[in-house]
């Protein structure tokens, strides 16, 4: 697989572009390699080196576990690209992290990124007291996540794997959506089941074919409903799961009264999860009609609060069965530790 970089046909100057990164320290294993931090020697610039296995990624095999995955780095490299031409010509994609440079060099691509301080958003929702974040953080967040999706299907592309995991900030708080291994073109017909079952549009865990624009549009119902509430509404959406059930009939709105917390999260904020997560791909609502919601107008007091009881956000069980419930199993260590305590 070639990606025919910037320049690469020469190996000396590939090298010595190469040796002005010196690592700092591993950030992050990724798929097909690692994540890490370096520091520029000319410029003292922090940035992010993904280093790919060209060989992992042209089998489609993870380099840790040695399993079949679907990420498509030919793919990713082709969208950072694009974007990069297209943001010459429009002032709206700071809420994409920018691929600076690619470097291919003895079976090895370094995709050269801005270096987001703060890491994950999952990491900073985690970290927020009662694994909740204030209103105005809510609102601050998760517009930006919104302008981020925009970018990406107006310049012809769906994300397909979003996630608080696959959004990273920076030191001023900015958001930027990373991770493209799995995007497609956005008017595609899609029947991969792909990202992370407790995201996934109910179409795109079925199998079935599917509109990638309106699965993107069912994640961000998700990465609301994790803002607000601490913990995603459920472990996938399958009828099999009873919380997946509750919200196919009854909204969003049960859940919370089940976790008490109905009165803690505004109205807009619940007619806005309604509106994206309908099981019916064809009555959610578009990006447009998210970005002019009026939750983005609401207040402190409009928007969700802090749990005023932790222990009652926790009354109804969870299934702590994989690494995407990470959130409520943190919720619920957290208060065995108080009990103990």
């Amino acid at each position: 697989m070639s990606f025919d970089p910037k320049q690469s046909n020469n190996s000396d100057f590939v090298i010595n572009k190469l040796e002005f990164y010196v690592i700092q320290r591993r950030l992050a294993h990724s798929i097909f390699g690692d994540v890490f931090l370096c520091k520029h020697e000319l410029t003292n610039q922090l940035i992010a080196v993904k280093r790919v296995s060209l060989k992992c990624a042209a089998e489609h095999t993870a380099l840790q576990t040695h399993t079949f995955v679907q990420e498509n780095v030919e793919f990713e490299v082709g969208i950072h690209r694009d974007l990069a031409t297209k943001a010459k010509y429009q002032n709206k994609n700071e809420n994409i992290l920018q691929m600076l440079d690619e470097i291919q060099y003895d079976n090895y691509l370094y995709m050269i990124f801005d270096y987001c301080e703060q890491g994950e958003l999952f990491g900073i929702v985690d970290k927020a007291q009662d694994g909740r974040l204030s209103a105005l953080d809510v609102v601050h967040y998760f517009k930006q996540i919104v302008q981020g999706v925009d970018f990406l299907h107006e310049n012809g592309y769906a994300h397909r794997d979003l996630s608080l995991e696959n959004v990273l900030v920076t030191s001023e708080g900015i958001c930027k959506l990373c991770d493209f291994g799995l995007a497609s073109y956005a008017r595609a017909s899609c029947c991969e089941s792909v990202g992370k079952p407790s995201y996934m549009a109910p179409e795109v865990l079925e199998g079935i074919y599917y509109d990638p624009i309106k699965a993107d549009i069912w994640s961000l119902g998700i990465i609301l409903f994790i803002l607000v509430a601490g913990t995603p509404p459920f472990e996938c959406p399958h009828p099999s799961d009873p919380r997946f059930k509750a919200l196919s009939s009854h909204g969003t709105e049960i859940l919370l009264r089940k976790w008490k917390l109905h009165d803690q999260v505004s109205s807009s904020a619940i007619q806005l999860m309604d509106g994206m997560l309908q099981v019916d791909p064809k009555r959610r609502i578009t990006i447009e009609q998210i970005l002019n919601h009026p939750f983005f107008n609401a207040t402190r007091n409009e928007c969700s609060s802090k749990v005023s009881s932790f222990e009652a956000a926790l009354s109804c069980p969870l299934s702590l069965g994989g690494k995407d419930n990470y959130l409520a199993i943190s919720l619920q260590a957290a208060l065995h530790a108080r009990s103990r305590s």
